[in-house]
């Protein structure tokens, strides 16, 4: 009696750990189904091919300004101007990314391709590394004051990385997120309303990115579904409000994620040190800091 006791116990163990991994396999396939499902896609590539021919365009109806990083692959095919190509968004139908043909001219050729993008353009002159680039005023509303829950190479700021001098503000959903210099609306993201502490999340933020007339970018991250206040193409002073602050995203919390950047002529990402202007002077944002304009 006590053996048969044993054996049902352990097979209800058995049966109970068999569960937790099933639950946890499809908590994890929910997980990147739903990270997948609301990765940003800005950027559409669109391939258009004849007989012996492709052209692969990249465009987008809410970015004036992206760059894409485009690598095609296979056999029996010439690329035009070349198989690896960095540059902008495709102007229309006689503009695409690349060409592709049949190098012996017949229909026996395939390809593949893979894609990346990023917001903005590559930068001809970098601005310095190391000298702190200045803005007019804090990102955001000037009756608020906001500790910076994370500063430049922080945990998730790691030095050397495309985020190593952002700033973390903590601020409630739906806070004001005011420009911090003068710029141009050059793209956003509002529909997401997935967030979380993981990794799978890093494509799901809400976003608006605005460029500054010496040719940097700011971008202002895990913005509150819905929650764009300018359209694309709108010229901004600072101050002005311009979003909603949110959780959208890879986010612990609710935050505004503040970032400076240029991009070099490769199209890598250059974060730039900053800091802001406020009454009682220049400041640099550190961690732990109560930042008022």
């Amino acid at each position: 009696m006590k053996r048969d006791l044993s054996k049902f116990i352990q097979l209800g163990i058995l049966l109970s750990t068999v569960a937790f991994i099933f639950e946890s396999c499809e908590s994890q396939t929910s997980l990147e189904k739903l990270a997948e499902d609301s990765k940003d896609e800005a950027v559409v590539f669109v391939v258009e091919r004849s007989s012996n021919e492709a052209r692969l365009y990249a465009f987008s109806t809410r970015l004036l300004e992206a760059t894409v990083d485009v690598s095609v692959s296979g056999y029996n095919l010439i690329c035009s101007p070349s198989s690896k190509v960095v540059r902008g968004l495709s102007s229309g139908l006689s503009d695409p990314i690349v060409s592709i043909r049949s190098l012996a001219n017949t229909q026996d050729f395939k390809f593949d391709y893979s894609r990346s993008w990023h917001v903005g353009s590559r930068s001809r002159k970098l601005s310095s590394k190391t000298k702190p680039h200045v803005l007019d005023r804090l990102p955001f509303d000037s009756h608020q004051e906001y500790k910076v829950s994370q500063g430049a190479f922080g945990p998730t700021h790691l030095r050397n990385s495309s985020t190593e001098n952002s700033v973390d503000f903590d601020m409630p959903i739906g806070s004001l997120v005011c420009a911090a210099q003068s710029g141009v609306v050059i793209g956003f993201r509002e529909d997401s309303a997935v967030g979380g502490v993981d990794d799978r999340f890093d494509s799901c933020a809400n976003y608006i990115a605005v460029k500054h007339d010496d040719g940097t970018y700011a971008a202002y991250y895990h913005l509150k579904r819905h929650g764009v206040l300018v359209p694309i193409g709108r010229r901004v002073s600072d101050g002005d409000a311009i979003a909603l602050s949110g959780n959208t995203g890879n986010a612990g919390g609710p935050h505004l994620h503040f970032e400076v950047f240029q991009y070099d002529s490769s199209g890598k990402s250059h974060s730039l040190p900053i800091q802001f202007k406020t009454s009682i002077g220049i400041v640099t944002p550190k961690t732990g800091m109560v930042m008022h304009n």
